[in-house]
């Protein structure tokens, strides 16, 4: 035909691209492995660039300049860069025409915390320092650092996550190695003690400790602590000394067989009688029961009521025995040989089922004879 018209100018036809991993939303922790992938649509895009653009696009961070565009790049796991922010984009684009391109939407670039110590089970004494460590992973520079207990209600240690025990607001962190912190363990004695990193700059970013740890109190038991004996009925002041204010009952019991057991509660009327469990003031006077032995075989345990782990025992055994209080002959009485028999009599304080009788005279107990 000879009726046409030209365009007032030039177009261009350019290759297609759309990515479709990652497209925007995802939540990437630095170093971790990740493959890109894209949409593309005409022949003469047969490379394409790869990159993270920064400062709306004025810098970039070329993952490839040029790799071939087939739809998929991992290059041999290509790792998420150390770019920690939540508006991260990535780029594609012709890698021989810069006006075919694509941008994903915003996805995040975090870090990571692994804590290394504490760890479950550890024991730390209430006053005394301990080391929280823990490896960062990307160039976080400053970190929060806080305790709570896992227990529900811990009458102890009444911090739970959502309210904590804040060690510390911002500590300065070493970003991609490993940092510690010195903590003096507080007086709150508990068996579910766990520590939280967080990024200061993301609250969603942080590690906790593997499992529960043990903030504990001590025990020493002062009397008796062995080579004692105590007589049925008298009244004995068991005295001990303890750490950590916060552990404000003590459970005191006693076994007969050395350190075998079984462990016996003390009788006391404190809260539940005779449950063994007292102030933990460090005295208490306990009426020595008729619980007889013929040797140092008992002993004396003194623990704390919710962690039976932290207790002390005395140092060796001590002695239970019975008592007896001769009423006649009570002295001053003359009695003739080959007399009526006479009466012996007296008192006996504690079990003792059968006893032996002796007469010595001159104070000389060495000469006695058995009646």
């Amino acid at each position: 035909s000879d009726v046409y018209a030209d365009s007032p100018y030039n177009s261009k036809i350019i290759g297609y691209f759309k990515l479709t991993y990652p497209d925007g939303g995802e939540d990437f922790v630095v170093n971790t492995p990740c493959t890109i992938t894209w949409d593309h649509a005409g022949s003469g895009s047969t490379h394409v660039k790869l990159e993270i653009p920064s400062n709306n696009f004025t810098n970039s961070t070329i993952i490839n300049a040029s790799t071939p565009n087939d739809g998929i790049y991992n290059e041999v796991e290509w790792r998420i860069p150390d770019m920690i922010s939540d508006t991260v984009q990535i780029r594609v684009s012709d890698a021989s025409d810069p006006d075919a391109f694509n941008i994903s939407g915003y996805f995040k670039i975090r870090g990571a915390f692994n804590v290394s110590s504490p760890k479950d089970g550890d024991r730390f004494p209430i006053g005394y320092p301990m080391n929280i460590t823990w490896n960062t992973t990307g160039s976080i520079n400053a970190v929060k650092i806080i305790a709570y207990s896992t227990k529900e209600n811990d009458p102890r240690f009444n911090y739970t996550v959502e309210n904590p025990y804040v060690i510390n607001e911002s500590y300065p962190n070493v970003g991609n190695g490993e940092t510690t912190y010195t903590w003096i363990v507080p007086d709150n004695a508990t068996n579910y003690t766990r520590i939280r990193i967080i990024d200061v700059n993301d609250n969603t970013t942080y590690a906790d400790s593997s499992g529960n740890f043990s903030m504990i109190g001590s025990f020493t038991v002062i009397y008796p602590n062995g080579g004692e004996t105590l007589f049925v009925g008298d009244i004995c002041d068991i005295i001990w000394n303890h750490t950590g204010s916060s552990i404000t009952e003590a459970k005191i019991t006693y076994s007969l067989n050395n350190t075998s057991g079984p462990w016996i509660s003390i009788s006391e009327d404190y809260g539940t009688p005779n449950d063994g469990i007292v102030a933990n003031n460090g005295t208490i006077n306990w009426i020595v029961p008729d619980n007889i032995t013929s040797n140092y075989t008992v002993y004396l345990k003194i623990e704390d009521p919710y962690d039976s782990s932290v207790n002390d025992t005395s140092d060796s055994g001590f002695k239970i025995r019975g008592n007896f209080t001769i009423i006649t002959p009570a002295g001053g009485e003359r009695w003739v040989v080959f007399e009526n028999n006479h009466t012996i009599n007296w008192t006996t304080i504690g079990t003792i089922p059968y006893v032996d009788l002796y007469y010595f005279k001159d104070d000389n107990i060495s000469t006695k004879q058995l009646i």
